[in-house]
């Protein structure tokens, strides 16, 4: 408590140093509007023609000056663009494109009914929501002798163990994932850190700990060291302040629709950053992650797995065969995750041990958080289970607690892992539809094994929406249809899957992701266009080149190794969208050559 008091006073003695002889704004709008208001109630109580004529007077000099204060607003946020500092830009360009106010609406609680209008209502239905537990697999009770062994199985662990390896006479030292924390480490997390993050619940901002020099550099070298000797995560960094994102294309009025990301302690997350370099050493030098899994991992991206299942599907169409695919979901991954069995496979599975372990355990351990909105917070609340979301360890937790997922797909079959999004495929080289049968067999087999593997730890899937689909040619006729299901509900099978932002169709003809990328480059020309067009006032061309790259052509050249081969007719729609995005940035009509 003692670095964070002092901290925060240096940040408030820095505060009042930055606002000495800052000038008062002359709130001229407030003015207006406060006199458009008392003539507006002057002329209800005594309706005269005078009355009347002052009224509307003030109304329109009331607008002129909003109109005023918005083209000042305008020319300030423009003339402020400025290449450097990118979060700036894309703040200002959000800011200056989106007609949206953030504002969650009128919240309804599904299982008590109750309406929530003010946001002191609204934080406590969504802290409500997102502490307790999901719902456990359907057939959980069967499993609750293995669940209760597990847990047995972390109390002795802790019993027995901890002492022992933390007098470090069972963990060699020696071991880089298991040395003492040097300056080195902290200054390269320092690195890598952003300034432009918010604060956690105790307003320690990473401005301070980046250019507070060398004594708050060797104070964090102390605090870090002495919290990874000890294998002991403060309290204070286990307290979270959580913004509800809502999840596009749902109904926000619900509650379960919200993401919960924890704003937590910056100095938790350094020590996290230095965690989580150790940890990934330690799996790397071991080889102990799967390769079916590519998300969260340095060097790897989305087109491996892209390539994979395409040049299947291809070979299988050379062949005359069909590709069988389904694309499973998992309902609230990362908060389903059960702590315990996470511990157990880190020990058991991954061979963790030391302070590395018990760091990790105690992350894990007394997690508490508060909703906030718009500065109404509800009361601190417990979570037991899932990895808070918006941290930089809980990426790998979770890759690691779903790691022998893959264990359960059998030869015949292929897996892709990226994160929580799971894919199985299988392809028939051969038009016997037999054959066909016979893989489509296998495949519910898969899936029957992976609904085991769910249920063994806690994870639920969700058949409503997973997909599957047919690879086929379009003259394939002969084939039989796939009839596949999840925990005994059958799974729909669609003519198109949208698998790691690529939109597949049956054919492979990406007609229906070309659609959507012009789409959506289209809107993302119409923002552009508004900038470019402002009454004459334009940023740096350096500033319109880095917007085009950022927000139209890297959804434009997303994927474009996979869906070259698409009809021209599509290709030509994009090109046209790049000409009129040059046409718009350099001011020249479409025509121009």
């Amino acid at each position: 408590m003692e670095f964070v008091n002092a901290l925060l006073r240096l940040e408030n003695l820095l505060l009042e140093c930055a606002q000495f002889g800052k000038e008062a704004s002359h709130g001229g709008v407030t003015n207006y509007t406060n006199k458009e208001l008392k003539l507006k109630r002057k002329f209800r109580k005594h309706r005269t023609s005078i009355n009347f004529a002052n009224y509307k007077q003030a109304s329109c000099q009331l607008r002129r000056n909003l109109r005023q204060e918005k083209h000042e607003h305008m020319v300030k946020s423009i003339n402020s663009m400025h290449e450097g500092n990118t979060k700036m830009i894309f703040s200002k360009f959000r800011s200056l494109n989106s007609n949206k106010i953030s504002i969650i609406p009128v919240l309804i609680d599904e299982q008590t009914n109750k309406i929530a209008h003010a946001d002191i209502d609204k934080v406590k239905l969504l802290v409500d929501s997102f502490s307790q537990p999901p719902q456990p697999p359907n057939n959980a009770i069967n499993y609750t002798g293995y669940y209760q062994s597990i847990e047995n199985e972390i109390a002795s662990v802790f019993a027995i163990f901890r002492d022992e390896e933390m007098k470090n006479r069972s963990v060699n030292l020696c071991d880089k994932h298991q040395s003492e924390i040097t300056e080195s480490e902290v200054i390269e997390a320092l690195r890598h850190i952003s300034c432009y993050k918010a604060q956690g619940p105790d307003n320690i901002h990473n401005l301070m700990l980046k250019n507070g020099g060398d004594s708050i550099l060797q104070s964090l070298v102390f605090l870090l060291g002495w919290s990874f000797r000890m294998g002991y995560m403060p309290k204070s960094w286990k307290m979270a302040n959580i913004v509800p994102i809502p999840k596009p294309d749902r109904d926000h009025s619900l509650t379960k629709n919200y993401r919960p990301i924890a704003l937590l302690s910056r100095v938790g997350k350094l020590m996290e950053r230095i965690i989580l370099r150790r940890l990934m050493y330690y799996l790397h030098q071991n080889n102990l992650l799967t390769p079916n899994q590519a998300g969260f991992q340095s060097r790897q991206n989305t087109d491996e797995f892209l390539l994979r299942i395409t040049e299947t599907i291809h070979k299988s169409f050379d062949k005359n065969g069909v590709t069988y695919a389904v694309l499973l979901d998992i309902s609230a991954a990362y908060d389903s995750v059960w702590r315990n069995g996470l511990r157990s496979k880190l020990s058991e599975e991954f061979y963790l041990k030391g302070r590395l372990y018990w760091w990790i355990d105690s992350f894990l351990s007394d997690r508490v958080g508060r909703v906030v909105i718009n500065g109404a917070h509800s009361e601190w609340k417990k979570f037991h289970t899932g990895v808070p979301q918006g941290l930089a360890l809980y990426p790998l937790l979770f890759l690691l607690y779903i790691n022998d997922i893959a264990t359960t797909v059998p030869d015949q079959i292929q897996c892709g892992i990226f994160a929580d999004d799971v894919a199985i495929w299988s392809s028939i080289f051969t038009s016997d539809t037999n054959e066909m049968q016979n893989q489509m067999n296998k495949m519910q087999r898969c899936l029957d094994n992976i609904c085991e593997w769910a249920n063994t730890w806690k994870m639920v899937l969700a058949p409503e929406k997973t997909q599957c689909i047919t690879f086929r040619k379009k003259n394939k006729k002969k084939y039989p249809p796939l009839q596949l299901n999840l925990q005994g509900t059958p799974i729909t099978e669609t003519d198109n899957v949208r698998y790691l932002g690529l939109i597949m169709d049956s054919q492979l003809n990406y007609n229906r992701h070309l659609n959507y990328v012009y789409g959506k480059a289209s809107r993302n020309v119409g923002y552009l266009t508004f900038l470019c067009s402002y009454k004459g006032i334009r940023p740096s061309l350096s500033v319109y080149t880095l917007l085009f790259k950022t927000i139209i052509r890297h959804s434009l050249e997303y994927a474009c190794a996979f869906w070259n081969g698409a009809a021209e007719i599509h290709k030509k729609k994009l090109e046209l969208i790049q000409r009129i995005s040059m046409c718009r940035i350099l001011g020249v009509i479409h025509a121009t050559a």
